[in-house]
């Protein structure tokens, strides 16, 4: 009896190993994975750069070693993240504390108006398993700095917009004009993109005079049946920094009821404006489908200039027109500023820019 009773515990041993190992199982029931973290690619990371009061995503992933020496990504797992050295002004915001189906979970890391270093730890919960990253300081306190970046939508579906604000101001504190801002989207688990980006993929827009850049975010339809995390980063080319995650969730975005086919160019396609004071008109057509769409409302932004109004209803041709004046003097060829302009239809957001250069 106490033979066959050694043999029945051996055999639900072996059993439990065998359970343990096979399949993507949820969570780590047999506590040996580990964690570590990684930068948008994928390769394992164990220092980081951030300006002072700027903002940068860190990625951590949970994996268990195969048989074959490989990894195998951890889904489920509830990990924490905690600052080692408290009392440098930095800040955590967990997004996900949950690995998803890649094993990854994501926190935005805010650094204090200091140069000095700090460690950020991530802890699994089921093994105990911890790895940390020292995050060091660049730059200046004084030069331009992004203050805010602020999404109007946080959670999404595929196809939906999200418009992505950055606060620029100097080191006192005060918003700042001319700034070029670069946005980009360096973890993309659903596939997003800007409208209106660039040739790289990017888009670019100088802050207006109060110091505010905007880019149009579009979620996209990868791993349609999964939460997915986008995170968007504002970069100036001083090294600050800032960044907001967009949760993509599962589904696909309501179908507009009909008509749904607008439209919104603007122009001329290369507006001038003489090197000081001067002033172009820019229209922008709202089309839906190919009909000129009157009574839509467009609102105009711009950034290196103003514009006047910044508001205006479609007329019957479709047409809306503002007045871009120039902010600063400038030299002829260069940018004088962007001017963009925008609908919203049936919740969906509608975009078209165009760069005004000096003569």
């Amino acid at each position: 009896m106490r033979k066959n009773f050694y043999l029945s515990g051996l055999f639900l041993c072996m059993l439990a190993l065998c359970v343990g190992g096979c399949g993507d199982s949820a969570a780590d029931p047999m506590g040996t994975a580990t964690v570590q973290f990684i930068d948008g690619s994928g390769a394992i990371i164990t220092t980081a750069s951030v300006v002072p009061n700027g903002t940068i995503t860190l990625i951590a992933q949970v994996t268990n070693l195969r048989s074959d020496g490989t990894a195998k990504p951890v889904s489920g797992e509830q990990v924490s993240f905690s600052l080692v050295n408290t009392g440098n002004g930095a800040s955590l915001t967990v997004v996900n504390n949950r690995t998803g189906s890649g094993g990854r979970v994501t926190a935005l890391f805010t650094s204090g108006n200091s140069m000095y270093s700090d460690i950020v730890r991530v802890t699994t919960d089921g093994s105990g398993s911890t790895a940390t990253i020292h995050i060091n300081k660049t730059g200046g306190m004084t030069d331009p700095r992004i203050k805010t970046l602020t999404a109007s939508n946080v959670e999404v579906v595929a196809g939906q917009s999200s418009e992505i604000t950055a606060e620029v101001v100097d080191g006192a504190g005060s918003p700042v004009m001319g700034v070029l801002v670069r946005f980009s989207i360096p973890v993309n688990g659903s596939g997003a993109g800007f409208a209106n980006a660039y040739a790289d993929g990017n888009f670019y827009a100088y802050t207006d005079v109060g110091g505010f850049a905007t880019a149009v975010y579009q979620a996209g339809g990868v791993d349609p049946y999964n939460d997915v995390y986008d995170s968007v980063l504002a970069e100036l080319e001083n090294g600050s920094s800032n960044a907001v995650d967009i949760k993509r969730t599962a589904g696909t975005a309501p179908t507009p009821p009909t008509p749904s086919s607008y439209s919104i160019t603007i122009g001329p396609a290369s507006p001038t404006v003489p090197l000081a004071g001067g002033s172009c008109i820019i229209t922008a057509n709202v089309k839906d489908g190919t009909t000129n769409a009157g009574n839509v409302t467009v609102n105009f932004t711009t950034s290196g200039g103003s514009v006047s109004p910044s508001s205006r209803a479609t007329g019957g041709d479709g047409n809306a027109a503002t007045t871009f004046t120039t902010g600063v003097v400038g030299f002829a060829g260069n940018t004088a500023g962007v001017v963009t302009a925008t609908i919203t239809v049936d919740g969906n957001v509608y975009a078209a820019s165009v760069v005004v250069a000096y003569k």
